[in-house]
């Protein structure tokens, strides 16, 4: 008889190749390719945090120098601090991600943001000090700034070199609707205070986060991804490769087989 058919490996199954007439090997969630739900949920999470952004960070100096009454220089040294601490945190994502995942990473620094952007929106209510105010600016900002690297590599990785360009375009529409939405976040500070104003943000960013909720798993650590690649010859059945030497399973016959 013909011999038997291996069964996906791990890392295949990891990775969505084979398996299956559409390449995905039963790596599904919820009816979808787990490899194949990275790109939309990614790109859909990058569009909230461009729109959420936009409403908010071109009036972040103004909020610092009218709202919080700080000169022009403390003003711009929060944001080189903030700037300068994102490098610092492209290193530490980097080896966050080693354990938790690149999407797991991104998603705890988009944690940290956003309760620090929650701090500032409470500042309308409760008395925050000042200095705390400013230093969570600077900690929202270097957060939300070093994400980009990572998510980035995630999405190239899992999308085809034929269709990048179709990515790229949505990628441009994302840096567009930042634009307009400070336009509507200029509007909204007329309107409800800087404050109030930092709520919308706040959505969207907490929208984008909840977005990668559904893709945690979908991309390995790195060590999970070697532990999947070793394992992967291990998942051949006992009598794979066999069949055409006669062999019938028999542990003999199997390391004969290996030998050869």
């Amino acid at each position: 008889p013909p011999p038997a058919s291996a069964p996906p490996s791990a890392a295949a199954r990891a990775s969505g190749i084979g398996g299956g007439e559409d390449g995905c090997g039963g790596a599904r969630v919820g009816g979808l390719c787990a490899s194949r739900r990275v790109a939309p949920f990614l790109a859909a999470s990058s569009l909230s945090l461009g729109f959420g952004s936009g409403i908010a960070y071109k009036f972040l100096p103004l909020y610092c120098m009218q709202s919080l009454e700080l000169t022009p220089i403390a003003t711009h040294a929060i944001i080189a601090l903030m700037q300068l601490t994102a490098t610092a945190l492209n290193l530490l994502i980097r080896r966050l991600a080693r354990t938790t995942g690149p999407i797991g990473a991104a998603f705890l620094f988009m944690l940290v943001a956003n309760a620090a952007l929650a701090l500032v929106c409470l500042s309308a209510d409760l008395p925050v000090p000042t200095p705390a105010i400013a230093i969570a600016i600077g900690v929202r900002g270097a957060f939300m700034n070093s994400i980009g690297g990572i998510t980035g590599a995630v999405l190239n990785d899992h999308i085809s070199s034929e269709h990048r360009g179709k990515w790229a375009t949505l990628q441009s529409l994302s840096k567009t609707t930042w634009s307009g939405s400070a336009f509507i976040g200029g509007a909204l500070i007329d309107a409800v205070g800087y404050e109030r104003t930092f709520l919308w943000p706040l959505a969207f960013h907490t929208l984008g986060m909840c977005l990668l909720l559904p893709i945690l798993r979908s991309v390995p650590s790195e060590p999970r991804r070697r532990r999947q690649e070793e394992v992967a010859p291990l998942n051949l059945p006992a009598t794979a490769g066999a069949g055409d030497q006669g062999c019938d399973g028999r542990a003999g016959c199997r390391a004969s087989n290996r030998a050869v």
